[in-house]
């Protein structure tokens, strides 16, 4: 129901806060929790302050509002519902979009940086942006 995304209320944005617990519901590699299909969920911790939407030195784009979680990230993960639970109601507060990965020392290794592996930090969408796309459609 779209009264269990957050829209960015105060009230809402307090319940999404640095250190507070996160559930995703997912598919990581494209695995399913049991012979139904159903979702894998996984326990992770809202790692960043969610950031505010701004724009770009380019004129109509923008950077999105989001936050970063600390739970691995894996293919299949990407569009994955974050969920928290505010007295024994899950609330979506967010989507996995990205899974951060450590680079090499440029400056060392003398070759382009290239992604050497996950840490283990996915980067989420704010739930603001998933309820403006269902209130745009008719």
């Amino acid at each position: 129901p779209l009264d269990q995304v957050l829209d960015g209320s105060p009230s809402s944005k307090r319940l999404v806060r640095l250190g507070r617990e996160i559930w995703v519901a997912s598919y990581p590699i494209g695995f399913e929790g049991n012979s139904q299909g159903h979702a894998i969920m996984r326990r992770g911790t809202i790692a960043s302050i969610p950031s505010i939407l701004f724009e770009t030195k380019k004129p109509g784009r923008f950077i999105p509002a989001s936050f970063l979680v600390d739970i691995t990230n894996f293919g299949g993960d990407s569009g994955s519902p974050v969920l928290l639970v505010e007295n024994g109601k899950p609330f979506v507060c967010g989507i996995t979009i990205a899974r951060l990965m450590t680079l090499p020392n440029e400056e060392e290794s003398g070759k382009p940086v290239v992604p050497q592996g996950p840490l283990g930090i996915s980067l989420c969408l704010q739930s603001t942006f998933i309820r403006d796309v269902i209130e745009s459609v008719d």
